[in-house]
């Protein structure tokens, strides 16, 4: 009934918001699921283009006094309804219905959505298993950043890898740490690692060509390697996959930025808050980049100060962004800070020379233009690296 419209949209924003508050669902916004809204589409269909893995439907009826609410929660890949349920309500005070209701079907939907998980969980071997739970563990030491955290969790990463040589995640993962530890120059074994980070993300992807993270590193090891058209195909693809990814949507900027489109990039970011107000750690980090490219320095500033223990690069755009707005005392001093971490974490320092500096520089921002290359190295050699 069109008259009952207003009824049923205030339902699934009620049940939307409600859904909202379990942090371990990603819930697509209202404006997003209402595009649907008339169109005659399979929910399998729908749920693809959303990039979600369930979804839920329903349709409220009115006769008098009487509600009549259905609601089903469907898995988009296999289309089985994993739950169903209706609700027959007076209806006396409607918005006292409509809250409850919302509460019942996001309670219920939300224990399901986990209870699935679950299961699948309880179906993996003991290795596989095991193999699972370190990678979880590789990736929450990997997002800190330091050296010492990335090489517990190459260990971590390749332990889960000799547990389960078919987890395409623990190859996807040990690609990764690899990644960031060659563009921190934290080894003196860059070429090897640099090898090992391509076979690995190639060996993910190889294993499970449908899995996201898998796709998503490939994506970012391309790039790294300065291949450039490779990344954009396996990062676009994974976007495909997943357009609600904001960690597949943060690697897709890092390309864009580093193929000298920054404001693309920035508006990659804006895209992601959109989606997920709660940046992740390294969001601000990749995001201060792609403003210092698009010479936005106070804008750089301003979002590199956002993050609290900064990886040492930030310490450098910083120097650089505070050179280029003279503010000379700043940039000194922040060089200074650039230095002294980097003597400390990189086995070979490359001293105080801005042309020592160049292979690290054009390795860690992988900017495929050389102005863009020549713009952060004045902006180094203004915060005071020597000619």
């Amino acid at each position: 009934d069109p008259e009952q419209e207003y009824f049923s949209d205030g339902i699934t924003e009620d049940i939307i918001t409600e859904l909202s508050r379990f942090r371990a669902l990603l819930v697509i916004a209202r404006n997003s699921a209402f595009a649907f809204k008339g169109r005659a589409l399979k929910l399998q269909e729908i749920g693809r283009e959303l990039g979600v893995d369930y979804v839920i439907e329903g349709g409220v009826r009115r006769s008098g006094d009487r509600l009549r609410l259905t609601a089903q929660l469907v898995e988009v890949r296999s289309g089985s309804h994993i739950w169903a349920e209706r609700y027959d309500r007076d209806v006396h005070d409607i918005f006292d219905v409509q809250d409850e209701l919302a509460h019942a079907i996001a309670a219920t939907v939300g224990a399901k959505v986990e209870a699935v998980r679950q299961e699948t969980v309880s179906r993996l071997s003991p290795s596989a298993l095991q193999s699972h739970d370190l990678v979880l563990r590789a990736k929450a030491l990997a997002f800190k950043y330091t050296r010492s955290d990335l090489e517990q969790a190459l260990g971590i990463a390749q332990r889960a890898i000799e547990t389960d040589p078919t987890n395409a995640q623990a190859h996807a993962c040990y690609a990764f740490c690899c990644c960031v530890i060659v563009y921190s120059y934290w080894s003196s074994e860059l070429d090897r690692l640099r090898a090992q980070a391509f076979e690995s993300a190639k060996r993910a992807v190889t294993l499970d060509a449908t899995d996201n993270y898998a796709r998503m590193i490939l994506g970012f090891v391309h790039n790294m390697r300065g291949e450039h058209d490779d990344a954009r195909v396996h990062l676009e693809k994974a976007l495909e996959g997943n357009p609600n990814d904001t960690e597949a949507r943060g690697i897709y900027a890092i390309f864009l930025a580093s193929v000298g489109q920054p404001e693309a990039a920035i508006q990659q970011f804006e895209l992601m808050k959109r989606q997920n107000p709660f940046d992740l750690s390294w969001f601000p980090w990749i995001k201060g980049w792609a403003y210092f490219t698009a010479r936005r320095y106070g804008e750089a500033i301003a979002t590199f100060k956002q993050i609290p223990e900064p990886h040492n690069e930030v310490r450098g755009y910083l120097a650089a962004s505070f050179a280029y707005l003279g503010r000379r005392a700043e940039a000194n001093a922040m060089m200074e800070d650039f230095l002294r971490m980097a003597e400390h974490d990189m086995p070979i320092f490359p001293g105080r020379r801005l042309r020592d500096w160049d292979d690290y520089w054009r390795n860690t921002t992988l900017y495929q233009r050389q102005e863009d290359h020549a713009h952060l190295m004045e902006g180094l050699r203004r915060a005071g690296l020597m000619d």
